[in-house]
């Protein structure tokens, strides 16, 4: 076993009394549901990970394209390879403070509202650093809301910005109180969060900008009017004092609001 590995399953040893003993049949058909509250702004791959085999149950055939390896037989020691050398403390941090986060500091069962985000540095298909944004969201439970398997979506982001925070998000999907820009145990015990400029609504609505849709299939996918959606876009911009969305969303990754 490679040290890296070694590092971060001591992270889950941890935690491990939070996760499910027995290996329970995840349904990896649930990801298509998911996958609507990932916000994904660019070429992207997902993988889910078991935390009974501590493998990945499902690897999506995008990584191809991303980080030029075949999803069939691609491992955790694998993904852990390609994290820039500089970045892992800051994954293994970030790993930490989310399970602190979803099993010490929320009650349990507000765990499938959360999702987690931080950025970070992958290596590409071309052997280039890219930044990624990586966000996670439990994707199976057991009875007692103990983690048997999470859902992980990583999206290219360095289009829009190149600069890793060095941060983490818990952001509500289902609307209730959202943490950002933590660092430390005592953020979140003391619980810190970042000044929003922008709306829970209005940080909806750039996320699915962002992805390319048009104010008309924003305004289906949120069933709201297109001019809702204009006049929220009217107002993000003058809310951030930015000339474009484009600003505005590199903004707000750079924040960790979406």
């Amino acid at each position: 076993m490679k040290p890296k590995k070694k590092e971060i399953f001591k992270v889950f040893d941890i935690l491990s009394d939070h996760h499910v003993k027995q290996n329970l049949h995840i349904d990896t058909q649930k990801v298509k549901k998911i996958l609507p509250s990932i916000y994904s702004p660019g070429l992207s791959f997902q993988y889910v990970f078991n935390f009974t085999t501590r493998n990945f149950e499902y690897v999506s055939d995008t990584i191809t394209d991303l980080l030029g390896v075949p999803s069939e037989g691609f491992k955790p020691e694998d993904y852990i390879s390609r994290i820039h050398p500089e970045d892992f403390n800051h994954f293994l941090k970030c790993e930490e403070l989310a399970g602190y986060f979803l099993f010490k500091h929320i009650e349990k069962e507000r765990i499938p509202d959360y999702k987690v985000s931080y950025q970070l540095r992958l290596k590409d298909r071309n052997n280039n650093y890219i930044l990624v944004l990586h966000q996670a969201i439990s994707l199976a439970l057991d009875d007692n809301f103990n983690l048997a398997a999470t859902l992980v979506n990583n999206s290219d982001i360095s289009h829009i910005t190149t600069n890793n925070n060095h941060k983490i998000s818990f952001i509500n999907i289902r609307g209730g109180k959202s943490y950002y820009h933590i660092e430390t145990k005592e953020d979140l015990d003391q619980q810190k969060e970042s000044p929003q400029v922008l709306s829970k609504r209005e940080i909806e609505i750039l996320g699915c900008l962002s992805e390319g849709l048009s104010s008309q299939e924003v305004a289906e996918q949120l069933f709201i009017s297109p001019a809702t959606v204009r006049t929220h876009r009217n107002n993000i911009l003058k809310k951030t004092s930015f000339q474009s969305i484009t600003q505005a969303v590199a903004y707000s990754i750079r924040q960790g609001l979406i």
